[in-house]
């Protein structure tokens, strides 16, 4: 799976999250390594989630991952708290943030977006 792939599944997952995002504002740089390495950042706004292809040097948390596990944790298969004990995945800045991610994937996709 490519780069941009990856990127649109997260993409379609934070921009189709319910209506009721958390009320503290945060930015999650994601850094995918493996053969389609790339980044991209995750942002809580006042209008959604944003979700852009860039480096977000004003970012709250730090999610380094391979593309293959973001895939897996976008459809609920890889447990983020479980990774990290593992070494699959390294987290700096608020980890909280990185939490609110978690928790947001694991909610049900709004089904009024499409």
């Amino acid at each position: 799976m490519t780069y941009q792939k990856r990127f649109s599944l997260t993409e379609k997952r934070f921009t189709t999250a319910q209506a009721n995002p958390p009320a503290e504002h945060f930015a999650v740089q994601i850094t995918l390594t493996g053969e389609e390495a790339g980044i991209f950042y995750i942002a809580n706004t006042q209008r959604g989630f944003e979700v852009a292809p860039y480096d977000y040097h004003d970012h709250t948390a730090h999610l380094t991952i391979s593309g293959d596990d973001l895939v897996k944790f976008l459809g609920g298969r890889l447990n983020l708290e479980r990774a990290l004990e593992s070494g699959k995945v390294s987290i700096s800045g608020n980890p909280d943030h990185i939490r609110l991610l978690a928790q947001i994937v694991d909610a049900p996709a709004s089904r009024s977006k499409k």
